[in-house]
């Protein structure tokens, strides 16, 4: 497993994030209290369970 991270400032308000992965979901967190969107990442890894499901179906195998 690797883990990538950078830092990047918001120019809008001058907060500064780092930017990483966390089970293949990009995750930024902002670095003054740590805080990461938990919704949104949870949402992704929604995203990505059932893209996984529709990959493995049977008829996703049928067609390859």
């Amino acid at each position: 497993m690797s883990v990538e991270a950078k830092t990047f400032t918001n120019k809008s308000n001058g907060e500064t994030f780092t930017k990483g992965t966390y089970n293949g979901i990009e995750v930024l967190r902002r670095d003054k209290d740590g805080y990461i969107n938990a919704t949104k990442m949870a949402r992704e890894a929604g995203r990505l369970n059932h893209l996984n499901r529709f990959l493995n179906s049977a008829k996703m195998q049928e067609n390859s």
